[in-house]
């Protein structure tokens, strides 16, 4: 039993790091692809950063805020409140996927580790 504990512990710290990991790209992709200030809101410093301000990247922003905010919670409510709001942004994101199709992939990808965050958290 005590074995099962420290491998499910493992599976949900490895998806909290793929949420980790997920952040950091939704956050660059808000950014020029040479900008190294991925942290730093891009409204707020280098002009090419400025220059790609527009609605996805405004999405993405908010889609790293959510990740960021719930990627330790320890409630089953609060990981189920994540999934549900990451998959509000991916309805909006959806129905442009022609114009955003990476923005919905990596949103996609970021609502299914929280899905598997869920399920892991609830077994």
């Amino acid at each position: 039993m005590e074995m099962y504990k420290i491998e499910k512990e493992r599976l949900v710290e490895s998806i909290r790091d793929s949420l980790r990991e997920k952040e950091v790209e939704l956050r660059t992709f808000c950014h020029h692809k040479l900008c190294k200030e991925v942290y730093h809101c891009p409204g707020y410093h280098i002009s090419r950063c400025k220059g790609r301000l527009n609605l996805a990247t405004s999405i993405a922003w908010e889609a790293a805020e959510i990740t960021k905010r719930h990627v330790n919670d320890r409630t089953l409510k609060k990981v189920c409140d994540a999934t549900e709001e990451m998959g509000l942004l991916l309805n909006i994101v959806d129905r442009h996927y022609t114009a955003n199709g990476r923005l919905a992939d990596l949103i996609e990808e970021t609502l299914s580790a929280f899905v598997d965050l869920r399920r892991k958290s609830s077994s």
